[in-house]
């Protein structure tokens, strides 16, 4: 294998909540693609999994067959400062993929996820939360992050420059998830340009993916999703390396969260008051109009 080649040479950095699980649908489907065995792989932004490591990521990639171009996914990077020289040192030719939706639907939507898989404080609105967000934040890991940073995930300038000082602009492909949403052919066929494929490639039926559906045990789903769940941890100490790998490869966590959802109401949706709007759009303004500026991503 060329010394220069790298796996993965495409990655998804997100952002969450904002129709990156389309986007994995549709580019497993292309014969020209190789997706990793799991949608996420958290090496780049878990420091436990990155210190196992490239082996262990590559190990996600076993079933691709050469020429095909290997790609994943993990909606934690945007906001994390360790991933980009981690990505860096593993493969500086890596070409990056921003999946970017309007930042006040998306805290929404993260907001009511969060409440409906038991991360967040239910006792909490959210403007109350995003009154006390800062604090809950800061200084902590990539996960708490990712779970209750739902208005500070939305800066995606500010996370975006962070990037761009270890992948050149060119390296970058930035789209706007309503404009994915809404013309799904043509956005995949400049994502698949992009990557280097055929593309023309004819879509799979359109349909929304990992909506936030209520799960039927938040106990549960957090036990799943959460990896520094107290129980979780017991288990990394007591169960052996082996059979955690067996697990995790296996996928059989990725199922119970779907089981977990499955045929479950769908969440109950959170309207914005006209004040609560004000309060969230004015956050975001002047990131939008340095996104706008700098990254040509129009206001959504």
């Amino acid at each position: 294998m060329d010394s220069n080649f790298h796996i993965p040479e495409v990655m998804i950095i997100g952002a969450g909540r904002s129709g990156t699980t389309s986007l994995y649908h549709y580019l497993k489907t292309h014969p020209g693609i190789c997706f990793s065995r799991h949608k996420e792989l958290l090496y780049f932004s878990n420091s436990d999994l990155y210190a196992r490591g490239t082996s262990y990521l590559e190990s996600f990639f076993d079933h691709c067959t050469p020429g095909q171009v290997t790609v994943s996914s993990d909606t934690y990077l945007l906001p994390s400062k360790d991933a980009p020289p981690r990505m860096h040192a593993h493969n500086s030719k890596m070409k990056i993929i921003a999946l970017l939706r309007d930042p006040v639907k998306r805290a929404v939507s993260s907001f009511q996820y969060a409440l409906n898989n038991g991360y967040q404080d239910s006792s909490l609105t959210l403007e109350k939360h995003f009154s006390v967000e800062k604090d809950l934040i800061l200084g902590q890991d990539i996960l708490r992050v990712n779970n209750l940073g739902h208005f500070y995930s939305g800066l995606y300038h500010r996370h975006l420059s962070e990037w761009n000082k270890y992948f050149p602009r060119d390296q970058m492909l930035v789209l706007n998830s309503e404009i994915f949403f809404r013309e799904p052919e043509t956005v995949m066929r400049k994502v698949y340009d992009y990557i280097g494929v055929e593309k023309n490639h004819i879509l799979p039926s359109y349909e929304t993916h990992n909506s936030s559906a209520k799960s039927r045990s938040r106990k549960l789903q957090q036990f799943l999703a959460n990896r520094n769940h107290p129980a979780r941890q017991w288990l990394r100490d007591c169960v052996p390396q082996k059979l955690k790998d067996f697990i995790f490869q296996s996928g059989i966590v990725e199922l119970l969260k779907h089981a977990n959802r499955s045929g479950s109401m769908p969440a109950q949706k959170t309207d914005l008051t006209k004040e609560e709007k004000e309060l969230f759009h004015s956050y975001y303004q002047e990131d939008q109009r340095l996104l706008h500026e700098h990254y040509g991503i129009t206001h959504f």
